[in-house]
């Protein structure tokens, strides 16, 4: 899998990947890889009671299937 600084997905070998997991992606490129045939299976974003930015990725997320990691939730422990 490869990303250009433009958020162009590429798969080399699609064959061989079965589903990924992603670690805070914003929405344009979360949606051109899906665009692309990325199996995503899972996506860790930070959602808090204060961090609340990531609507556009959890609602592509629901729409996909994809399971939702939430990190920072208790704001780290503060």
């Amino acid at each position: 899998l490869q990303v250009s600084e433009e958020g162009e997905v590429t798969i080399t070998e699609p064959k061989k990947v079965r589903g990924i997991g992603l670690v805070d992606w914003p929405a344009p490129a979360l949606k051109a890889a899906l665009q692309a045939g990325v199996p995503i299976t899972s996506i860790q974003v930070e959602h808090s009671v204060l961090s609340r930015g990531q609507g556009a990725v959890l609602d592509l997320a629901r729409e996909a299937g994809i399971k939702v990691f939430a990190r920072g939730g208790t704001l780290g422990g503060l």
